[in-house]
């Protein structure tokens, strides 16, 4: 279980860094959207 939740949440934890650095502008509904898909994939 702990390596799907790794790999669900690579991809969100990977733009969230890029935000911090500055180098992507993420607002509310996309970001939303991002998680509830990785969320989905974890539930499934």
């Amino acid at each position: 279980m702990g390596l799907l939740i790794t790999y669900c949440m690579y991809p969100v934890m990977r733009l969230v860094k890029e935000r911090f650095k500055g180098e992507t502008q993420i607002d509310g509904s996309p970001l939303k959207i991002m998680l509830q898909m990785s969320w989905d994939a974890v539930k499934a």
